[in-house]
């Protein structure tokens, strides 16, 4: 899944006692989180839509290369082997989610879930599918997923796509 991620490292935070301590913190504290909602919305006013992280995972100390530059390497690594579940629990609080309620929208949001790979419930009515770890090669997808009709007459006697058969359902 390509998600954009912005790492942070709290100034007030100790440095590492050595280079084989963990780089990724797994724990914020009250008020580092309560940090994180003003900076999102100072993001998204800042910068165009796509360039807001979608995830911004704590560090417990800025790694460094032998130039004294910010290790990159480093960071991806670490990032990469981070589960589905650990990079949504660092994803950037957006409120409470609104659930699925129409047969459309739960409809949509079982393709979602497919497509993307992310459980049921990671799906809020109001998310966006980009800023669920989609792209343009899944959004592709997605129309394949919800039509599964052997014809066109098929699909236009239904009324409406949201009758339509989802695939493997």
């Amino acid at each position: 899944m390509d998600t954009l991620v912005a790492f942070i490292w709290f100034i007030d935070t100790l440095p590492a006692a050595s280079d084989t301590d963990p780089i990724l913190s797994t724990q914020l504290d009250v008020r580092q989180k309560a940090l994180l909602s003003p900076l999102k919305a100072k993001l998204s006013q800042a910068l165009p839509s796509y360039m807001v992280p979608s995830v911004i995972i704590p560090l417990s100390y800025m790694p460094l290369n032998s130039t004294g530059k910010t290790d990159r390497n480093s960071l991806r690594r670490a990032a990469s082997q981070l589960s589905t579940k650990a990079l949504t629990s660092f994803s950037m609080p957006a409120g409470a989610k609104t659930p699925p309620t129409s047969v459309m929208e739960l409809r949509l949001a079982e393709v979602w879930s497919e497509v993307l790979n992310i459980g049921l419930d990671e799906i809020g009515a109001k998310d966006n599918f980009f800023r669920l770890g989609g792209n343009s090669i899944s959004a592709m997808s997605v129309p394949s997923h919800i039509f599964v009709c052997s014809t066109i007459a098929n699909s236009t006697n239904t009324g409406d796509w949201s009758q339509s058969r989802v695939r493997g359902k």
